[in-house]
């Protein structure tokens, strides 16, 4: 069933209009992305925040001494607590440091 789902997402993805922007979810948690009929809206900060924290704790405690494991927990208690200004901010340094793909 997976791979026909599959086919089918894939099918939308050709024929939705798409747009990427920044979404506030006001106090709840981050919006990763809204739907109208027709259109989808991606907010790609709250996935690229949650890897941006991750690497960067793996830079702090390497491998050994916390596994993966200590470092998805350690993510999701700093992601579940930053502020929307917190998320921009962090977005933000990521997009001015990042460098292009060779």
């Amino acid at each position: 069933m997976s791979k026909k789902l599959l086919v089918r997402v894939m099918a939308v993805l050709a024929q939705v209009e798409i747009e990427e922007r920044y979404v506030n979810g006001g106090d709840k948690e981050m919006v990763h992305g809204l739907r109208w009929p027709g259109k989808i809206v991606i907010n790609p900060v709250p996935a690229i925040v949650d890897s941006i924290v991750h690497e960067c704790l793996h830079e702090i405690f390497p491998p050994e001494t916390h596994s993966d494991r200590a470092i998805r927990g350690m993510t999701t208690k700093i992601v579940q607590k930053l502020s929307d200004d917190e998320f921009k901010a962090i977005y933000s340094v990521f997009k001015s440091r990042t460098k292009p793909s060779p």
